[in-house]
C-alpha cells in the first residue's frame, strides 16, 4: 500500500476529532447549538490546518513547521549535490560508483542501516572512493506517526552501521516529516535533510526526462534527489553530469562541516 494513504487517513481522523471537540465545547459552554456560520468557520479552519500539515509532512522541501530544514547547500554557488537514496546494494551501488569515477564526480549516499549491515564492504568502498554517506533510517519505514523512541532508534541504529563515518544528515524515508522527527533530529544535532530538486525518478520515467527535470531546475547549492535502484537513473547519470558541468555546477557531496552542531557520541548511546 502507498504509505501516504494510511498517514493521510490518520491525519484526517485527527482533524475531524478536533472539529467535533470544538463544536461540542461550544455547546457545553453556551448551552446552544453552534450557528451554521460557526460550524462552517471551524470546519474551514480545521481543513486549512490539515492541508498545511499534510503539505509540510509529505512535501519534502516544505519547511512550514520545520525551521532549519536542510533543502539546499549554503554558500555553494557553482556546486550542486547529487544524492542517492536506498542503498547500499551490490547490484546498484558499484555501478553508480563506476559512473561517478569515470566522470571524476562526487556524490552523497543516504544509506539504510539494514542494508549496511548486509553489505559493510560497500560502505567502506563508497567512502574509500571519495564519496560521503549519510543516514536514511535503519529500515525504510515512514516516520510521520512514529514515537520519539522509534525515530531515535532508527537514527542510532543507522549511524552505528556507518562505523562513525556518518555525516550529520538524516533524510527520513519518503521525505515524510513530523514534529517528533524534527525534535529528535534537533536533540541529536542531526540535520533534517530533504532536497530542492526531485525529478521523481522513482516513477521510472525515461532517462532523458529525468535529465530534463533536473537541468531545468538546476541552481547553485541544489540538493538533487535520486534513487539507486532506478535503472533509468543509471542510464541518465552520464548525461546529467555532463549537463550540470556545462551549466556551471560541479557535482559535489554535501559539505563535511554543515551548519548546526553534530554530536556523534549522542547517536551511539542506547
Amino acid at each position: 500500500m502507498n504509505p501516504v494513504l494510511p498517514i493521510a487517513a490518520g491525519r484526517t481522523a485527527r482533524a475531524a476529532s478536533v472539529a467535533v471537540a470544538c463544536l461540542a465545547g461550544y455547546r457545553l459552554l453556551t448551552n446552544k447549538n453552534p450557528a451554521p456560520t460557526i460550524v462552517l468557520c471551524v470546519n474551514a479552519a480545521i481543513t486549512a490546518a490539515l492541508c498545511l500539515d499534510l503539505v509540510a509532512a509529505f512535501y519534502g522541501p516544505c519547511n512550514i513547521g520545520y525551521p532549519g530544514l536542510y533543502t539546499r547547500m549554503e554558500n555553494a554557488e557553482g556546486k550542486a549535490a547529487l544524492t542517492f537514496d536506498d542503498g547500499p546494494d551490490p547490484r546498484t551501488t558499484l555501478r553508480l560508483l563506476d559512473i561517478l569515477d569515470r566522470y571524476d564526480a562526487k556524490a552523497t549516499f543516504f544509506f539504510l542501516g539494514e542494508k549496511c549491515a548486509l553489505h559493510p564492504e560497500l560502505v567502506k568502498q563508497t567512502l574509500g572512493r571519495g564519496h560521503s554517506v549519510a543516514m536514511h533510517g535503519y529500515t525504510h519505514i515512514p516516520l510521520a506517526f512514529k514515537s520519539r523512541s522509534f525515530v531515535r532508534s532508527q537514527i542510532i541504529r543507522n549511524a552505528a552501521q556507518l562505523n562513525g563515518e556518518v555525516l550529520p544528515y538524516f533524510r527520513p524515508p519518503y521525505g515524510f516529516k513530523s514534529a517528533v522527527v524534527r525534535d529528535v533530529c534537533k536533540a541529536q544535532g542531526v540535520l533534517l535533510t530533504t532536497w530542492s530538486i526531485n525529478p521523481k525518478d522513482y516513477l521510472e520515467p525515461e532517462p532523458d526526462e529525468i535529465s530534463r527535470r533536473i537541468i531545468s531546475k538546476l541552481h547553485g547549492g541544489a540538493i538533487i534527489l535520486l534513487h539507486e535502484w532506478v535503472e533509468a537513473t543509471h542510464i541518465a547519470l552520464p548525461g546529467i553530469l555532463e549537463q550540470m558541468r556545462s551549466c556551471g555546477n560541479e557535482p559535489s557531496t554535501l559539505p563535511a562541516v554543515p551548519r548546526g552542531t553534530f554530536r556523534p557520541q549522542e547517536l551511539f548511546k542506547s
